[in-house]
């Protein structure tokens, strides 16, 4: 398995959130209220279940999780002061790289939720990744993954252009086929 050390990115982490409003705590009801209407549907049913968020920064998704009943959910991020947020909120959140994480990770996830990780990938580097998630999900568990969407006519080109550490951008059906290529289907 490739090392986080190894990984091609180098100026915007690959593994830690980036997206945070400048008021950090209007963040919570902000970008917790587009979490929950965007990825809420996607959680196990299960409230108990073990949910992994990559890039959990300051804890947005921990805590729409928490708020909707889940008592299992735990955040990683490669920034120690984004978690060190979440840890004040009293959300689970640890300071980890994803890789070594994985690589180290004995008890299988129901759910991993990967926001904007592999438009940060090479293409080797993705299926690596991918594989590591899949290695990490219970039977029948669920890997979430939120891309840069190349389709969008007003934002496709410019989220990839913008930003040199965007390798990838995907549509649709591209991101079927690396899931499909990774396995997955």
């Amino acid at each position: 398995m490739i090392s986080d050390e190894e990984l091609t990115a180098r100026i915007e982490p690959f593994d830690s959130f980036w997206e945070a409003p400048s008021d950090i705590e209007a963040g919570y009801r902000s970008v917790g209220r587009y979490y929950e209407h965007n990825y809420l549907r996607f959680m196990p049913a299960d409230r108990g279940a073990r949910i992994l968020v990559v890039s959990c920064g300051p804890g947005y998704m921990l805590e729409m999780l928490r708020q909707h009943g889940f008592t299992r959910a735990r955040g990683i991020d490669s920034s120690p002061e984004k978690v060190l947020m979440a840890v004040n909120r009293g959300l689970d959140a640890r300071t980890a790289r994803v890789f070594a994480y994985l690589s180290e990770n004995r008890e299988p996830f129901d759910a991993i939720f990967a926001e904007q990780e592999i438009n940060h990938l090479t293409k080797s580097e993705i299926l690596q990744f991918l594989a590591a998630c899949r290695e990490n999900l219970s039977p029948g568990g669920a890997l979430i993954v939120h891309s840069v969407n190349g389709a969008n006519p007003l934002t496709g080109s410019e989220s990839r252009a913008g930003n040199f550490d965007h390798y990838n951008s995907f549509t649709e059906h591209s991101l079927k086929q690396v899931f499909l290529h990774a396995g997955y289907v």
